[in-house]
Parts: C-alpha cells; sequence; structure tokens
C-alpha cells in the first residue's frame, strides 16, 4: 500500500516520518514527538496491541541512538 501525504512545515518545525512494516493491515499507531533540540529527537510510538517504543533519534552520530520497548 502507498500512501501520499502532504502538510505545511514552518521554516523551523521539527518533522519525523515513521515508518511501520507490517505483513498485513498496519495496525492502528500513535505517535509523539516527546521532545526535540539541536542534537535530535525523542518520539513515542504506541501500538496498544503490543505496546510502546521510545527513540531517540540523533541529528548526527547514530551510534547514539537509543531504542526502548516496553511490552503491554
Amino acid at each position: 500500500t502507498a500512501t501520499i501525504y502532504s502538510t505545511r512545515i514552518k521554516s523551523n518545525s521539527t518533522f519525523v516520518w515513521v515508518l511501520f512494516p507490517s505483513e498485513k493491515a498496519a495496525p492502528n499507531i500513535q505517535t509523539k514527538i516527546l521532545s526535540h533540540d539541536s542534537n535530535g529527537v525523542k518520539v513515542q510510538v504506541t501500538n496498544p496491541e503490543k505496546g510502546e517504543w521510545k527513540m531517540l533519534i540523533p541529528f548526527s552520530n547514530s551510534t547514539i541512538a537509543e531504542l526502548e520497548f516496553i511490552s503491554n
């Protein structure tokens, strides 16, 4: 399935794409930007059936990326 999405982004806004692979119809997930600064962004992705992922995604130096999963 392909999806087309468009939005207007202010020059100083943070925009995050979440790619959520699924073998069947994708579950209904919720996403939230928890925080962001000049170094990176922290994102929460929640799947009501499985649990929640919290990710720290740096804008550079991917060795400091973090991933935490909390199951239901």
